[in-house]
């Protein structure tokens, strides 16, 4: 017998699955960044991001780069989270191979809102066109993994919590 999901339930479930989905997302960054031959691995996005907030909010000099990493790491992870909460709309009822690749098109659409549009215009890192085509594959490979992981894990979830599944 399946019983409703409460608006809170759903932004839990999202959030959780989005924490979750970060995951493997931030491994496959960090193997492929370091995977590079013949070069020192590039900061990723979420730690130049992290570093350009803490510059505005001038407490980057009082931070250690043992923190800004930590604080990186946090950002990152809660930022996955929060931008999952609106995949429950797509993938709750869905079967889970839907799921998987409506989480496939939301991660390709969360890299294209956030490296050309939002953290462009909050100066917080250079868009897209500006990078060059190694960690732009990068990135789009672990968005593209971020969002069919949290996909199918959203609609796991959901359907556990309905009872259906």
């Amino acid at each position: 017998m399946s019983r409703r999901h409460s608006t809170g339930q759903i932004i839990l479930t999202d959030f959780f699955s989005g924490i979750l989905a970060t995951l493997p997302m931030t491994l496959l960054m960090l193997a492929a960044n370091k995977a590079i031959p013949t070069r020192k691995p590039d900061p990723l996005p979420p730690e130049e991001v992290t570093v350009n907030l803490t510059k505005k909010a001038q407490v980057e000099p009082l931070l250690s780069d043992t923190q800004k990493k930590k604080l990186s790491l946090f950002n990152h992870f809660f930022y996955g989270g929060f931008i999952a909460v609106p995949i429950g709309l797509i993938t709750a009822h869905a079967t889970a191979r839907q799921s998987v690749k409506r989480g496939v098109g939301y991660g390709l659409l969360v890299w294209l809102s956030n490296y050309l549009g939002l953290l462009p215009s909050l100066n917080l890192y250079p868009p897209a066109t500006r990078e060059p085509a190694r960690m732009n594959g990068i990135m789009i490979a672990s968005h593209l993994l971020w969002g069919g992981s949290l996909g199918w894990l959203s609609n796991r979830l959901h359907r556990a919590i309905a009872g259906s599944g």
